[in-house]
């Protein structure tokens, strides 16, 4: 009996003993899988360290600065207008004698003579002759030549330039002119000043060939009866962005047909003929004087009429068709310019009554030998004040031109014209347009 007691416990204490040592063995089994684990991490966080980390970091400085023991300084831009007026950006490089910079974009090599070395880089070689935008970025990535022949690259230049519009002014219409009112002419003169050295367009037209020296364009536009259009007007200068106006003009469709196909906008003559389409049914009328009655063909409705000059200068020719109960109206201006060798022929000598009566010499001409032109008083038309020098006195007068010549303060001219009226309380003359009348 005791011996099975004995057996019994020898068994229990024999399972207690392989209990504790299996527990031994898993917790060495968890120390190894911990450690294995921990080896694992720290694998991964260096491979993403050396991925992702090591490379990105600074070992030595960026692309476009050279190593600090290179000794390569960090060049200066600045704006400046260099001797001959042409506005530049200045780049100042440092350096030792012998070494050189080398500048890709600008295709040049410079050799250092002394610690700087400095260049002007004019802003139209980097604008170009048509810059299509108001802005220019520039961009160069210079090097540094040592005297081994090492390349070191310089910290990369940048800078903006502003490119310059283009000059367009627009003299007719003036800026008082309601361009939303409807216009029932059969033109428009459009007149507008831009350098010599620019080109100028209107609706994509090349119109330069209209410009006189002093920069007046002269353009007359063909009004159409569709009610608005636009007209563009662009001025283009070398190395400058183009300038653009754009005109909107209001021309009513006309319940009558009407329109005009030959009108003469200047002439010298004594008479123009204008010619044109209407109604055939319609009554076509014109209050100015013509030569002899209107002319229009029954079944096709094209008419012709001859206007008499009843005096020099802008004469406004108005046609009106009526039918029905409904009328057209067109109207344009023609412009009789004296002949200059007829005109100056029968020019009277001056005297002293012009300037105290001057309503007593309506439309005659007279040749002012000695104007000085004192002020610009109006634009577009012009209007000047004058000094006008007779028989030992000075007399103040004002002058009306309607042409391109300009006047300016202090210029000195002999001159054509006939008398008008009155201006500011003194004698008006007007100048008509005509090489010869202002000298």
């Amino acid at each position: 009996m005791a011996k099975r007691v004995y057996k019994k416990r020898q068994q229990i204490y024999t399972m207690g003993e392989a209990s504790r040592h299996k527990n031994k063995r898993n917790r060495a089994v968890y120390v190894f899988l911990i450690i294995v684990i921990l080896l694992l991490v720290a694998a991964i966080a260096y491979l993403l360290y050396s991925m992702f980390l090591k490379d990105n970091q600074p070992v030595g400085p960026l692309p476009t600065t050279a190593p600090p023991n290179a000794e390569v300084s960090v060049p200066t831009v600045t704006y400046v207008i260099n001797d001959s007026g042409e506005k530049c950006h200045r780049v100042t490089f440092y350096g030792k004698p012998g070494q050189a910079v080398e500048i890709p974009e600008l295709g040049q090599r410079l050799t250092f003579s002394g610690a700087e070395l400095v260049l002007d880089i004019p802003d139209k070689s980097m604008i170009g002759e048509t810059p299509v935008a108001s802005t220019v970025s520039v961009t160069l990535h210079p090097r540094l030549i040592l005297t081994d022949s090492t390349i070191l690259p310089i910290q990369t230049i940048q800078y903006s330039i502003d490119v310059e519009s283009s000059s367009l002014t627009i003299v007719t219409p003036s800026e008082k002119t309601d361009l939303s009112q409807p216009l029932y002419d059969a033109t428009y003169t459009i007149r507008f000043l831009s350098p010599l050295a620019s080109k100028v367009y209107v609706n994509g037209v090349d119109v330069t060939s209209k410009r006189d020296t002093s920069g007046m364009v002269t353009y007359v536009y063909t009004l159409q009866p569709i009610g608005e259009q636009d007209v563009v007007i662009e001025a283009t200068e070398p190395y400058k962005f183009s300038c653009t106006e754009v005109l909107t003009f209001i021309r009513p469709t006309l319940p009558v047909k009407l329109e005009i196909t030959d009108f003469p906008t200047r002439t010298t003559a004594d008479r123009v003929t204008i010619k044109g389409y209407t109604d055939p049914s319609a009554m076509l009328s014109c209050y100015q004087k013509l030569a002899e009655p209107i002319r229009i063909n029954a079944t096709t409705g094209e008419f012709s009429m001859t206007l008499l000059r009843e005096n020099y200068g802008e004469t406004l020719v108005q046609l009106f068709a009526t039918k029905d109960g409904n009328t057209s109206q067109l109207r344009n201006t023609v412009y009789f310019a004296p002949d200059v060798s007829t005109y100056t022929r029968n020019a009277w000598k001056l005297e002293t009554g012009v300037f105290s009566n001057p309503n007593g010499y309506i439309r005659q001409t007279f040749l002012f030998s000695s104007v000085d032109v004192v002020e610009v008083v109006e634009t577009n038309p012009t209007v000047f004040k004058a000094s006008v020098a007779l028989d030992g006195s000075n007399y103040t007068c004002y002058f009306k031109y309607t042409g391109s010549f300009s006047f300016k303060p202090g210029d000195h001219y002999r001159i054509f014209a006939d008398v008008i009226g009155t201006y500011n309380g003194s004698a008006l003359m007007i100048i008509y347009e005509g090489r010869g009348l202002i000298d």
